[in-house]
């Protein structure tokens, strides 16, 4: 039963049509709070609140607070799809690892969102014996603010790692000439111009999708 409910059942002995009016717009301010503690919101004894932390049925307002729970933060223009891919993935709890950086970056990528990073690289592409650096690319067709991407980029990379971030177009023909023999090859390790357009040698892949 609904408070709107309850209270014109209390007001019954004195209920007018102006105080019925005058006493839902007044339960109308729980209307939404009825919606989390409702028992069985879906029929299907799931409990009150329980639509508050499970992300598929968490209504777009309360998702900043599921968020909390995986150590995450919905940001302002985020869509409802975005957000729940950022709970999901939770890039905060993987926070320093290659999924974890990659995931962070896409987090203002259209599209595919592909990212690929390139571990033991430094930024003029030779080999780092150390390990100290990386480099991170994302395609310029993907990337509407690169200034951003390197914001969330900062909030995942160690604090003892250098990462050199780029944009690219797509893939360099050198690459593809030197570890393809012939165009049947290329054909089959590359079903899609999409899958072809974002390969570099040696890197390891994410896309929104995987």
């Amino acid at each position: 039963m609904s408070i709107a409910t309850e209270m014109r059942a209390e007001l019954y002995p004195w209920l007018t049509g102006d105080l019925g009016l005058y006493s839902d717009a007044i339960c109308s301010m729980w209307a939404q709070l009825e919606q989390y503690i409702d028992d069985d919101p879906y029929g299907d004894g799931s409990g009150g609140w329980s639509n508050l932390l499970d992300v598929d049925r968490c209504p777009f307002e309360a998702l900043p607070y599921l968020a909390q729970w995986n150590g995450e933060q919905i940001r302002s223009g985020m869509t409802d799809g975005q957000a729940r891919a950022e709970i999901t993935h939770g890039p905060n709890n993987i926070r320093g690892t290659p999924a974890g950086i990659a995931r962070a970056a896409q987090r203002s990528l259209t599209g595919t969102g592909s990212v690929q990073i390139l571990e033991r690289q430094n930024s003029d592409g030779s080999s780092d014996p150390q390990g100290d650096h990386f480099t991170v690319i994302t395609f310029t067709s993907e990337t509407p603010n690169s200034a951003q991407v390197w914001k969330d980029l900062l909030t995942a990379i160690p604090a003892d790692m250098v990462c050199n971030y780029v944009t690219a177009v797509g893939a360099l023909c050198t690459n593809i000439k030197t570890s393809y023999a012939t165009c049947a090859a290329v054909k089959a390790a590359f079903p899609t111009c999409n899958a072809l357009l974002g390969y570099r040698t040696g890197s390891n892949v994410w896309t929104i999708t995987s």
